[in-house]
């Protein structure tokens, strides 16, 4: 490990098409424990400088003025293998289930893609594994995935679902109009071209979020105000027809039966423009919907939210576990540091005080808590 000056550090160019930055309360309180208790685990880098994992900690070195951080340099063979671990960590740090769901999406494909895995079975002609693969060794396939990930093989499909949805859904949803559930309703109940018309609708909405049922309601009135417009477009070249056809018919010898005809055609065209006008009172009734949609208000995302938290926390209580079982037993080296060369000796000193330092601002943070309302 080694200092760097912050500003030297490069942001991954991918980074923020896999994951959001920290924002919020979750920013102001990361912000907090930096300035109090610093930057203690390394920023991941790759032989050039770039970021693999530490980005936020980046940024927050930036924001609070601090000039050089500790860094961890890695080598990497490839780009592939940079991403692998720019996504796997980054998992790691938030948990399964990036809150942006559709990014989170993103992140899936791109370790199939990396790892040659495709939906499907595991013999030689399906597509979980691909060629000679086969046979020659087991190749990781997206319910090995899954299980790295403590989720299911339809939740990998939901998501990926998610990352391939037409550019105004896949805002909608990182947006948080509408719950990713009800995203993955429209994309399996419509083609793309009336996934995008319902979408940019919702979009209209500047409350939160739109329910189910609204977006149900609105498609079905959407619908009827589109197809009756198009019934009214068409009846109107007929009126027309008519009205030239019996000018056209007109003979002097004939004038009364012609006259009578033609006060027909007219009766016949002022009766399609009140059907017009029944359709435009009606797409004015769907405009009246749009409006109290946009004034619709649902729960915001706090259980979503907690949630997060809540597998946020079962990760950390995972790990920390895995950790104390990892180096746990080397306690014991505490009772011959004399024993060990200096260098070493620091280096045990060091990074067990790190550790120290760490736990001692998490429990101090924890307390800090306690004081605040509702804490």
């Amino acid at each position: 490990m080694q200092t760097m000056k912050t500003k030297e550090l490069i942001p991954h160019p991918r980074n923020s098409y896999f994951f959001d930055d920290i924002a919020g309360e979750a920013w102001t309180e990361f912000l907090g424990s930096v300035k109090s208790s610093g930057i203690i685990e390394p920023i991941i880098v790759t032989q050039n400088k770039v970021i693999v994992s530490g980005h936020q900690r980046r940024r927050a070195a930036l924001e609070l003025g601090i000039e050089e951080v500790v860094v961890e340099t890695k080598i990497f063979d490839s780009e592939d293998d940079v991403m692998k671990a720019l996504i796997e960590t980054n998992i790691r740090q938030r948990g399964a289930g990036n809150p942006n769901p559709v990014k989170f999406g993103r992140c899936l494909k791109e370790l199939e893609r990396i790892e040659g895995i495709r939906s499907g079975s595991a013999n030689l002609l399906g597509e979980n594994r691909i060629g000679d693969q086969n046979i020659l060794g087991h190749q990781k396939t997206q319910t090995d995935l899954a299980e790295e990930l403590g989720i299911s093989d339809q939740t990998i499909r939901n998501y990926k679902a998610l990352a391939d949805a037409t550019p105004t859904l896949q805002e909608i949803v990182e947006a948080g109009k509408i719950t990713p559930t009800s995203a993955l309703k429209i994309i399996r109940s419509m083609p793309e071209e009336e996934q995008e018309a319902i979408a940019k609708e919702i979009a209209k909405a500047e409350e939160p979020r739109v329910t189910p049922g609204q977006i149900a309601e609105l498609e079905q009135r959407l619908k009827k105000a589109e197809a009756e417009r198009d019934e009214a477009k068409a009846a109107k070249p007929e009126v027309v027809e008519k009205v030239v056809e019996k000018v056209v018919e007109v003979v002097p010898d004939d004038y009364e039966t012609v006259k009578k005809k033609a006060k027909e055609a007219k009766a016949w065209e002022t009766d399609y423009y009140k059907q017009r006008d029944v359709a435009d009172a009606r797409a004015r009734q769907v405009q009246e919907l749009q409006e109290k949609l946009e004034k619709a208000r649902e729960e915001t995302a706090k259980e979503q939210h907690g949630q997060s938290i809540t597998a946020s926390a079962i990760f950390y209580a995972a790990e920390c576990a895995k950790f104390l079982e990892s180096v746990g037993g080397y306690v014991w080296i505490a009772d011959h540091l004399k024993e060990l060369p200096e260098r070493e000796r620091r280096g045990y000193v060091v990074a067990t005080e790190q550790v120290s330092a760490w736990a001692q601002a998490l429990l101090q943070n924890m307390e800090d808590r306690k004081e605040l309302p509702n804490g």
